[in-house]
């Protein structure tokens, strides 16, 4: 769930009305988010190069690099379809199976990896399954097994590096790796990858920028005062399919008239956006005859959505004061 923070007050005079600005409760930090993507394909490509790693002199297998390539529907990594590109450098020898519990291969973590991308960005997660040096030098111990044609087993990825909306993303997990590993285009693979990571959340500021008197300022006549507020995006993460919830007023005598919902888009971290709504200042209340300069409290509510679709409700309290002169005739 995000974190939620207070706020200090704060006011200033804007077009002729007063601006006062309460807390928000903003999601900041990072949140977790599951990962479990599941992907298969028959398209498994790459070479062979035999002798492999020296293995202090000793080795006798061979080095194989391919690539798995997958789109992985929307829903399952965010709610855009994305896709999913995996590089595995795989290291086999029969003669590390004595030591390795029967273990024959082992994954080269420099180079093996998996990505996923979408429109949003990328995420690249190295893949890691391979054990302490052994007793036959450089080659690490093998986890992973290798039948002549076809590497199988299970290790652990970390995010390695970010970019667009998931950029300070940071996570761990598992991996499960089947895949064809003997000459063509075609080898059949399967990879599992399960565990979570923390990207930046959205955190919101609001202001009121604008109080006036609307509808070519009839509204004044009607007791109707419009209020542009400003949405800022002040956390680390970015925000999509913002909507505003919500106005509401726990100031007697005021009555929201909207429009709400509205949709406000996308609001990447460090920018904003605006919208306008309107509220009806009562016969007797919070004002009597004169609305000029009339003071009342709004509460705004706001979804912010991150970079995986997780929802946040925030809300922000704003005291509102209407123009302090009356719409020219």
């Amino acid at each position: 769930m995000p974190v939620r923070g207070r706020g200090v007050v704060a006011c200033a005079v804007v077009a002729l009305a007063v601006v006062c600005v309460g807390p928000l409760t903003p999601a900041t930090g990072a949140s977790d988010h599951t990962i479990n993507v599941n992907a298969t394909g028959t398209n498994g490509v790459g070479t062979i190069s035999s002798p492999a790693l020296p293995c202090a002199e000793g080795g006798s297998g061979d080095y194989r690099q391919y690539q798995l390539q997958a789109s992985v529907p929307a829903g399952t990594f965010s709610a855009l379809a994305s896709s999913l590109v995996a590089t595995i450098d795989v290291h086999t020898d029969q003669a590390l199976a004595a030591i390795s519990g029967g273990n024959n291969s082992f994954l080269l973590t420099s180079n093996s990896h998996a990505t996923l991308e979408n429109d949003r960005g990328t995420m690249q997660l190295g893949l890691t399954a391979s054990g302490a040096p052994n007793a036959l030098g450089s080659c690490p111990r093998a986890t992973m097994g290798f039948n002549g044609s076809q590497v199988s087993g299970t290790g652990s990825w970390t995010v390695r590096s970010a970019t667009g909306a998931y950029r300070n993303a940071t996570g761990s997990g598992t991996f499960t790796l089947t895949a064809g590993l003997l000459p063509g285009a075609t080898n059949p693979w399967s990879l599992a990858l399960n565990g979570a990571v923390q990207i930046g959340e959205p955190a919101l500021s609001i202001s009121k920028t604008n109080a006036f008197w609307g509808n070519f300022g009839l509204d004044y006549v009607r007791r109707i005062v419009s209020v542009t507020y400003t949405i800022t995006n002040s956390g680390p993460g970015d925000a999509y399919d913002t909507r505003l919830l919500s106005t509401t007023s726990p100031t007697a005598g005021v009555t929201p008239l909207g429009p709400s919902p509205q949709t406000l888009g996308d609001v990447p971290a460090g920018k904003s956006t605006s919208f306008t709504v309107r509220y009806q200042l009562g016969a007797t209340q919070p004002c009597q005859a004169v609305i000029l300069a009339c003071t009342f409290q709004t509460v705004i509510q706001v979804d912010m959505p991150d970079a995986f679709d997780v929802h946040s409700t925030q809300s922000a309290g704003a005291t509102v004061t209407a123009p302090v002169l009356p719409p020219p005739l």
